[in-house]
């Protein structure tokens, strides 16, 4: 199984859930999965906050010229020759547009300078975040809004792909894996080697912190995440997010 998925739309989880349950195993989606000297480096770097230009361009470097059996998880899905995907499951991860940007302000992971030079989520909309080779982007700095935009659209094209070559793919929304563990689990058993009946699900976050299931099903399940979103930052989520793409994956601005 290969999952794709942007920072923050519940990719660690669901891997976490999948190898726990069953004997599949997710295909490398970090640098330390690649499992060579300078990915081990990285991880250990990452780990002790080490975020600089030479961490992130060496991360680059891991994973230039891999093929999307072996790319960053949350690169756009941009790629020509799909035979290492043969065989294998290939699951979207997604999150509503104005949730993902209200956590990737909360949780920059990669983007923590543009994050730090924002006072506020309206600041942080109106700010250029770098993006990096490994993102499959170009390399050039977009504002959010338009990040999200370019993954989601790298995501449809790479399924009509994914079509043609008789490759399997499912996507798999954030706010249905908060709400339902068991459901999302199901839904991707029969894909899946010797899946358990009963799974253990998750009681927590992988990213630590004191919520509990119970809590992001009933925070997410019912949207409150939108308290947290301010009336100016809302009309730039309008103006600049693609509704109509959006809506291909199931998402409106209302909820």
């Amino acid at each position: 199984m290969k999952i794709f998925g942007e920072r923050n739309t519940s990719t660690n989880a669901l891997r976490q859930l999948i190898e726990s349950n069953s004997a599949s195993r997710v295909l490398p989606s970090m640098a330390r999965d690649l499992r060579n000297p300078s990915g081990l480096l990285l991880h250990s770097m990452h780990r002790f906050g080490w975020g600089t230009h030479f961490v992130e361009r060496l991360a680059d470097r891991n994973f230039a010229g891999q093929p999307p059996a072996f790319a960053w998880k949350h690169a756009a899905t941009y790629f020509d020759d799909l035979s290492s995907l043969d065989g294998a499951l290939v699951v979207f991860c997604v999150r509503h547009p104005a949730s993902w940007l209200r956590a990737l302000y909360r949780s920059p992971y990669h983007v923590t300078a543009a994050r730090e030079a924002a006072p506020d989520l309206t600041a942080f909309l109106c700010t250029e975040v770098p993006t990096f080779r490994r993102e499959n982007l170009g390399g050039r700095p977009m504002h959010p809004a338009a990040l999200f935009n370019a993954k989601l659209t790298s995501y449809g094209d790479f399924m009509t792909q994914l079509d043609r070559a008789g490759i399997a793919h499912q996507t798999i929304l954030f706010e249905d894996f908060a709400v339902d563990q068991r459901a999302v689990f199901s839904r991707l058993a029969p894909f899946l080697h010797s899946p358990q009946e009963n799974p253990t699900l998750l009681e927590k976050s992988t990213k630590g912190g004191d919520e509990d299931a119970a809590y992001y099903a009933d925070f997410y399940g019912k949207a409150r995440w939108r308290d947290d979103i301010p009336d100016p930052a809302w009309e730039l989520i309008d103006r600049e997010i693609d509704w109509d793409l959006a809506a291909r994956f199931g998402y409106r601005r209302d909820v």
